[in-house]
């Protein structure tokens, strides 16, 4: 009877080893053919040391063109990127490069994405071209880096102190030649079509800004065009108009001050304030512009001045250079005026006192005289009045302007004058 269950199980036991031996060896064709493709890929003429990638040199550049696309391909932290709860990542630069000369990248540009495909690439460096005047620099150069698990990046950048991975890329962005940016991204790989990085690491809260092993970058600006703002900011010699009332009562009153204080010119100067591109809370002023003087009707015909129109800041721009499509948002506009504090009159002589030499005067009861002979008196008719007139210059008004093609009018009070 124990015969019986003997040869079933011995059929049981082989059939199990032979399912055994079959699922192992296609195990094993699989990583031996994973092997394989590694070693050829390293061993090929393209890649001239693999292990590069793996650098123990703490900073090491990557010195191939393929081997810098290789690393650099893939999905990466950029500023702003957070990392959730949930371990999903939000926020990445995506960088896909087929060649030394060919792909995309893509980045997070506020609530939309920018995608850049003028790009070149050399050995540890991806340099991408921009022509987008909604961004605040124009070049972005990517250093690919590769760094072991100990070392930071205080090597690479005395600006950022990250904890390193392996590997990383260091980003800088640049507005025409000047350095305005640099931080380090992260690179981050899909689990279950989520980038994932965990919440409780020491990359997440570097990123979410909770530890603090960084110098956090300035906000960054379009450094020629707030240069510009700033500094260097023209305006138009016809950025004034003056626009009269002829309705008050005491219009003949003011014309007599403007023509007693001011000799019938007034004269005024205009500040333009804009939105900071990266914080709304931010305002950025132009520098006090040129002394406008504008001459008065003072016959009374166009009655009294009663606002200033100023020119659409599109007009500003034009003079300045600046493209319309400028990411620095204009505010408003102030209006200043130049009040006579107070006058100092004195005369003058226009022409040189007259000189006489002639010996031809005369005098009563046979008098002697004992004279110079050159004769010096002012010439009276050469008098001029000369006003020294001491101005304090004062705010009138300020007006919000919504958007650079509208004029701005700003109404004038005649107690300024």
């Amino acid at each position: 009877m124990k015969d019986n269950y003997i040869v079933p199980f011995l059929i049981i036991i082989v059939c199990i080893i032979f399912i055994y031996g079959l699922i192992n060896y296609k195990y094993n064709n699989k990583l031996i053919n994973t092997i394989n493709t590694i070693e050829n890929y390293a061993n090929s003429s393209d890649i001239t040391n693999f292990n590069q990638i793996q650098s123990n040199s703490g900073n090491a550049l990557i010195q191939n063109i393929n081997t810098t696309i290789l690393v650099a391909n893939g999905t990466w932290t950029y500023l702003g990127s957070k990392v959730n709860t949930d371990n999903t990542v939000n926020n990445l630069m995506k960088i896909d490069i087929s060649n030394s000369n060919s792909g995309n990248i893509t980045i997070p540009n506020g609530k939309s994405t920018l995608t850049i495909n003028n790009i070149s690439v050399t050995n540890g460096y991806i340099t991408c071209k921009l022509n987008d005047y909604s961004l605040n620099y124009n070049e972005i150069i990517i250093k690919v880096v590769a760094l072991d698990d100990t070392t930071t990046l205080s090597e690479i950048s005395s600006q950022t102190y990250f904890v390193a991975e392996t590997p990383l890329i260091v980003v800088s962005l640049f507005s025409n030649m000047n350095l305005i940016n640099k931080f380090v991204c992260y690179k981050v790989y899909p689990i279950n079509n989520q980038y994932i990085i965990d919440y409780n690491s020491k990359i997440a809260s570097i990123l979410n800004g909770s530890l603090n092993l960084i110098t956090l970058p300035p906000k960054f600006y379009n450094y020629d065009v707030y240069s510009k703002i700033t500094t260097n900011y023209k305006f138009s010699p016809n950025s004034l108009t003056i626009m009269y009332n002829n309705n008050p009562i005491n219009k003949l009153d003011i014309l007599n001050t403007i023509k007693t204080k001011y000799n019938g010119t007034i004269s005024f100067a205009i500040q333009r304030i804009f939105q900071s591109p990266n914080d709304p809370n931010i305002n950025i002023s132009t520098p006090l512009s040129q002394r406008f003087n504008m001459k008065i009707d003072l016959s009374g015909n166009s009655g009294i001045p009663s606002s200033v129109n100023i020119v659409p800041i599109n007009t500003d721009f034009f003079v300045n250079n600046i493209d319309s499509k400028v990411s620095f948002i204009p505010v408003s506009t102030i209006l200043y005026f130049y009040k006579n504090g107070n006058t100092k009159i004195s005369y003058k002589y226009k022409n040189d006192p007259i000189k006489d030499s002639s010996n031809n005067i005369t005098f009563n009861n046979n008098s002697s005289s004992m004279y110079n002979n050159n004769l010096e008196y002012d010439n009276i008719s050469s008098v001029y009045r000369e006003s020294d007139n001491i101005y304090n210059i004062t705010m009138v008004g300020v007006a919000d302007t919504p958007n650079i093609d509208s004029v701005t009018t700003i109404s004038l009070d005649t107690n300024i004058f």
